[in-house]
């Protein structure tokens, strides 16, 4: 496993499945995507598009796909051995996942700042792996520590969900950004 301490809290965790990338390329087509909410029901549809622009998935439209579920199963694998190596250094016990979320941000796609923990969403720490880098723009920016990580493919990105690591995805410039989101609480 090969980590990378961006920030203490922030830690990169490299090349932990090599064909990642890959892998969704064989499964797009089989994928089902929608229009990128805020989590606020609340929102009026044309607020959201000021807050976020993309796509995800909750791959429920995968759930009879075996390939699938060996993709799904090597990544929670890796990202596990992750985690537990994130918890012991952190002090994070007893976690447990949401489940993954695969998000597609496409030329002009993007997240503005954020939290990942709400009093609806009582989140502990948050996770994103990235698929592919052969994308421009895209880049996660932590405001109020003033880091700036262009992520790397094949790199999961273990962080605290609280207001200090609010975040945001920059517009994605040219090509397409694939990632996978799971938080734990």
């Amino acid at each position: 496993m090969n980590l990378h301490i961006y920030f203490p809290g922030i830690v990169g965790y490299k090349n932990i499945f090599l064909d990642s990338y890959s892998e969704l390329l064989r499964l797009e087509n089989k994928i089902s995507w929608t229009p990128m909410l805020t989590g606020s029901e609340n929102d009026k549809p044309e607020l959201q598009y000021e807050k976020r622009k993309g796509f995800n998935s909750s791959l429920a439209s995968l759930i009879h796909d075996k390939d699938f579920f060996d993709f799904r199963d090597k990544i929670n694998n890796e990202s596990n051995r992750c985690l537990l190596d994130y918890s012991q250094k952190y002090g994070y016990w007893q976690l447990e996942q949401e489940g993954w979320v695969l998000l597609k941000y496409e030329v002009g796609d993007f997240f503005n700042l954020h939290t990942d923990s709400s009093r609806r969403y009582q989140r502990q720490v948050s996770s994103v792996y990235y698929l592919n880098d052969n994308y421009s723009g895209g880049e996660l920016e932590f405001s109020y520590i003033d880091l700036k990580i262009k992520p790397e493919s094949n790199e999961l990105l273990i962080f605290p969900s609280t207001n200090l690591f609010s975040h945001k995805a920059h517009k994605v410039a040219e090509g397409t950004k694939y990632s996978m989101a799971n938080w734990y609480n």
